[in-house]
């Protein structure tokens, strides 16, 4: 991580104190800074986009939302990286060569994005196949490989220079107690078929999984009725397919395909990045990979796999679809509202994560399944049957999925 994506709620914090103002409001004025600037690159990725309704269903999810509304690196990677795809895709639509102020645009909005979370940079790997008719002269070819190359190389000596003067760093310990980065990549290095073969079942497993992707659409992951959870997934599918214009047959194929294996090749890189920094070492699965993750991969992966030879003529319907998982959702937090047995088990759930952030976390953890001597055993035991399902088990011992 950079310090880079602070700066704006540094700036309105600034501001605040330059107005005096009392911490809780100085608190939630940062919190708003960084809302805005998500919300102005939202708009300009919107207005310069033709797939209008697929692109503002990913930016308005819930869960990016809530984070944006926060000091959180999510909105920053999202809203860069959807900027730089958007300015890219449409291009692809275009007869005429890329200008040099759109190369900048994509070059400059991907750097940004690379900035927060540098396993985003994989979705450049398009970038090094724009087809030749995009180029002007063969000077203005060398300026954008030159361009993409710059941006690969400033994000590598950042994240070389970052590392390096924080040498004694071994990775996030509350992942386990046999966390070592160095040690995890001598192990990938050494056992590298046996490390794609965790990746992708892994890779496999989760986005086979509806639950696991409900983080894409709910605030926190929060539990719901299933069938509600499920729905959001279902539009953005449809959406995909119906939300095209004409001009989407204009981009290649070979396009598509590169946007997926872009997405595929940053996935990977996220992976590996969770599984250097917070699984333990050697460990069968990869731990903390956290669903909100893989948004910025949603749109270009989505447009990927929708064919151009769908055009929407009922965008009514589109709209229809949108506006009953509106309602849907809204049905959805009155029935949580509503239910005293949900409230009663978030307060459990409360209880449980104060437990597990105490130093003897892996023990507690471990205790699922070996019983619970020294640790307030009336709780885990309230929550074993919900709790089970969000760990990994591996001989004997629990593991999270999440951070928490």
């Amino acid at each position: 991580y950079f310090e880079l994506p602070y700066y704006p709620a540094g700036v309105f914090i600034w501001l605040a104190h330059s107005l005096g103002l009392g911490y809780l409001m100085t608190f939630w004025l940062g919190k708003l800074g960084y809302l805005l600037l998500y919300a102005w690159i939202a708009y300009l990725a919107v207005k310069k986009s033709r797939n209008k309704l697929l692109l503002t269903t990913i930016l308005t999810l819930p869960t990016i939302v809530f984070t944006a509304a926060n000091y959180s690196y999510d909105a920053w990677t999202l809203g860069f990286s959807a900027l730089s795809l958007v300015y890219f895709i449409e291009e692809m639509k275009e007869e005429a060569p890329m200008s040099m102020k759109n190369m900048l645009i994509i070059s400059l909005s991907i750097f940004l994005a690379g900035s927060a979370k540098i396993a985003y940079l994989g979705l450049m790997l398009v970038y090094f196949f724009v087809p030749k008719r995009k180029f002007s002269s063969p000077s203005m070819r060398l300026r954008w490989y030159a361009m993409l190359i710059a941006v690969l190389a400033l994000s590598v000596l950042a994240f070389s220079l970052s590392h390096y003067t924080n040498a004694d760093y071994q990775g996030m310990v509350h992942g386990g107690m046999d966390i070592n980065i160095h040690r995890q990549t001598q192990f990938i290095l050494q056992n590298p078929l046996r490390y794609l073969k965790i990746f992708f079942v892994y890779l496999l497993t989760r986005f086979s999984s509806f639950e696991y992707s409900s983080g894409f659409t709910v605030l926190l992951g929060g539990r719901f009725i299933p069938i509600f959870n499920y729905l959001p997934q279902l539009v953005m599918i449809v959406i995909a397919f119906l939300d095209k214009d004409a001009d989407d047959k204009k981009v290649p194929a070979s396009i598509r395909v590169l946007l997926l294996l872009a997405s595929l090749f940053s996935v990977f890189l996220i992976c590996t990045a969770i599984y250097l920094d917070y699984t333990e070492v050697g460990h069968p699965t990869i731990l903390g990979v956290q669903s909100r993750y893989w948004i910025p991969v949603l749109f270009p992966i989505l447009y990927g796999v929708s064919g151009p030879n769908i055009t929407n003529r009922y965008p009514q319907t589109t709209l229809l679809l949108l506006s009953s998982s509106a309602i849907v959702r809204k049905a959805k937090e009155k029935t949580q509202h509503e239910n005293p047995a949900g409230q009663g088990q978030e307060d459990i759930m409360s209880e449980v994560d104060a437990l597990f952030l105490k130093e003897e976390r892996q023990d507690t953890v471990s205790c699922l399944h070996q019983g619970c001597p020294k640790e307030e055993p009336h709780i885990v035991s309230q929550t074993v049957a919900s709790v089970e399902k969000a760990f990994h088990c591996h001989e004997g011992k629990c593991y999270s999925d999440t951070a928490g």
